[in-house]
């Protein structure tokens, strides 16, 4: 018999990203196994787990592997199958929710980056004796050179909205429901303070706050301006209808953001980045959130890739690409938060850019209570480029 889940606590329970390394949240603090079939070189993946906890499948951009870690029936080649060839994973974005119209089936999303190409296939978990098989694959007949792109939870906490940049530069939002995945977008303006983007790669970040009111999108053009301060673009958004607003936009000094978190009471935004003036930082938003924020502070000075708020309320990120390092209490401010001093050990495997991609929960999943020495450091405050009046302007869209 096969257990499921339609909206789970614990769907985020297992971790399984690059080089084959997995985090699993079954245990305080972690387990971490190095026993899956991911490649050294896997930038983006999606893992999802039942309503216990339990691992049921984890995909690449290309390949789907059932829990015991062997490639699911039809769930090799994915990109063969639909384009003739494959084509790349480098730089894609794979995202995986359960079916609103069903209990025992799920969707998995992919966005191949280099090539512009988005599509999705659907898993039947009743298959093989629960443990799967692919049954459906289709293309997306939108094309974008941005990588962005994320999954929000619906109001209405069921259905979802897949959220993506197109060619033309509008945001637009499909509605994945009961009946299927929408073929008529609901579409936003990005705002005038959003950066003008080149017609090829560009690298960032969509994340969806807790509540899921609001928005943030950060951009990067790897092959222009890499000296320059990263642009972030922050949004009101509607659950209900999939709109999105531009509220403010501000400079931060990493110029080149890997990964941005909200805190579990969505009043912080962590950031992380490589390049110049890498790190993590913590930037306080203000209660009025259409209010530009100006509390930037630096927590650490490595550098740095992707973060993410984990089920034990923990934020965890990539550093150095060798180890994980840990923000105990995400939700106090400055060094309150606690980065801990110790390295979560890999086995010796390093890793690569990104964590496996979730859509986000609302804060009343975290219930642990979180007890841990405060470690004070003294990193010096850092306040970001003085906005200019059009940044600090709230843009109609």
């Amino acid at each position: 018999m096969f257990l499921s889940l339609s909206y789970s606590q614990k769907e985020n329970y297992h971790w399984i990203f690059g080089n084959g390394t997995e985090l699993d949240f079954n245990q305080t603090p972690p387990n971490v196994t190095p026993n899956n079939s991911l490649g050294a070189f896997c930038p983006s993946t999606a893992s999802i787990s039942d309503s216990a906890g339990n691992l049921i499948f984890y995909a690449n951009a290309d390949t789907v592997w059932t829990k015991n870690h062997v490639v699911m029936e039809n769930g090799e080649g994915l990109q063969k199958a639909l384009f003739g060839s494959f084509i790349n994973t480098d730089g894609s974005t794979v995202y995986s929710i359960p079916d609103p119209a069903s209990k025992s089936s799920y969707y998995i999303f992919f966005h191949l980056f280099v090539s512009k190409k988005m599509f999705y296939v659907k898993i039947n978990m009743n298959k093989n004796m629960g443990l799967g098989k692919v049954v459906e694959k289709h293309i997306l007949p939108y094309e974008t050179p941005y990588q962005p792109l994320s999954i929000a939870l619906h109001k209405n906490k069921k259905d979802y909205w897949l959220v993506f940049i197109n060619k033309n530069q509008k945001l637009n939002a499909l509605l994945i429901n009961g009946s299927g995945v929408s073929s008529t977008p609901v579409i936003s303006e990005l705002g005038k303070s959003f950066p003008k983007l080149p017609p090829y790669q560009t690298y960032g970040r969509l994340l969806f706050s807790h509540s899921m009111d609001y928005m943030i999108i950060t951009v990067f053009d790897e092959f222009n301006g890499s000296n320059k301060p990263s642009p972030i673009c922050f949004y009101s958004f509607n659950g209900k209808t999939g709109k999105a607003q531009c509220l403010w936009k501000m400079l931060h000094q990493n110029n080149f953001i890997r990964g941005v978190e909200f805190s579990p009471n969505d009043k912080y935004l962590y950031i992380s980045g490589a390049k110049i003036n890498h790190g993590v930082y913590q930037v306080k938003l203000n209660d009025d959130r259409s209010i530009l924020p100006t509390n930037n502070i630096q927590l650490s000075s490595e550098e740095t890739f992707d973060l993410q708020l984990a089920p034990d309320g923990k934020i965890y990120f990539i550093e150095n690409y060798r180890y994980l390092r840990v923000i105990n209490n995400p939700d106090l401010e400055g060094t309150l938060c606690n980065i801990g001093d110790n390295k979560l050990y890999l086995h010796g495997k390093t890793v690569n850019f990104y964590f496996p991609h979730f859509v986000q929960r609302l804060p009343n999943v975290f219930s642990h209570n979180i007890s841990c020495n405060i470690v004070e450091f003294n990193f010096p405050y850092r306040q970001p480029p003085t906005p200019t009046a059009q940044h600090k302007q709230q843009t109609k869209t």
